[in-house]
């Protein structure tokens, strides 16, 4: 139907919350997820995801494939005053659209421990890939920001189906080839074609211009555009967008199949 569903991250803090000398305890984000009737402009329900698992509040976003939506995990908590509480979550919540009613979660740190605190997230085909944004609270030995991008089969919505591209140590499809370790602490990202853009925000040391590209097909050859080779100020971005053209087409015949000027795509038949 005609509906809009709202990402649940943070809530109101109440009673003993409120409390100064008690800050130093973890208090839990939002889980509760609302759902709009665009029709009407009324809600027309709401789910509280924190329901089915306490940990599942605190998103950052969310993407549809079919009828299902895939809440992006990001912080769990609100940022605690102790270095040994990590506040990011790996905790994928999907929920049935169809009922709103129909709840499964998917934990990203039983693959990978660094799994977690992502910042949104995009779909390609049957998969979710979730942006790497922050993945530690506090860590002795380097940055707290994430470089592991998430790939989520949709299809098999298990730890099975979970792979996971660390951009920081990937080796690039660039002269040199080295990996870059600045590949990390990204604010969102966008698909074009068969192409992954993650957009830069904050690497741990300072605010970062390299947009990084990735093969969404074969989630590999990573590539780097520094901003700031153009300009030093070019740097720190909190998301990005993509303009829609209009494509001329080649070949049209009888709508059996379109042909794309110079694409190298397989054509799409209907019968």
């Amino acid at each position: 139907g005609n509906q809009a569903y709202l990402v649940p991250f943070r809530r109101p803090l109440a009673g003993d919350e409120l409390t100064t000398n008690l800050r130093e305890f973890p208090v839990s984000n939002s889980g509760l997820v609302v759902r709009v009737n665009l029709n009407t402009f009324r809600v027309s329900g709401s789910l509280d995801l924190a329901r089915f698992h306490p940990d599942l509040c605190g998103f950052s976003g969310a993407v549809t494939v079919t009828h299902f939506a895939y809440f992006v995990p990001y912080m769990r908590v609100k940022q605690p005053d102790s270095e040994e509480v990590n506040p990011y979550s790996g905790l994928v919540a999907r929920v049935d659209l169809r009922d709103f009613t129909s709840v499964q979660y998917l934990d990203l740190t039983v693959v990978d421990s660094g799994l977690r605190g992502f910042m949104r997230g995009f779909a390609y085909r049957q998969y979710v890939f979730l942006v790497p944004h922050r993945s530690q609270f506090f860590d002795p030995k380097g940055p707290t920001q994430s470089g592991k991008v998430a790939r989520i089969d949709t299809n098999n919505f298990t730890p099975s189906g979970v792979s996971f591209l660390d951009l920081t140590t990937a080796l690039r499809s660039q002269v040199p080839d080295f990996a870059d370790s600045d590949l990390r602490g990204f604010n969102g990202g966008i698909v074009s074609g068969k192409y992954g853009f993650f957009v830069p925000y904050f690497n741990g040391a300072t605010l970062s211009g390299k947009v990084c590209r990735i093969n969404l097909d074969r989630f590999d050859e990573v590539q780097t555009l520094d901003l700031t080779q153009l300009d030093s100020k070019l740097r720190g971005y909190t998301d990005g967008i993509l303009s829609k053209v209009q494509e001329n087409l080649e070949a049209n015949l009888f709508d059996e199949f379109q042909i794309r000027v110079g694409t190298t795509d397989p054509y799409d038949y209907t019968y």
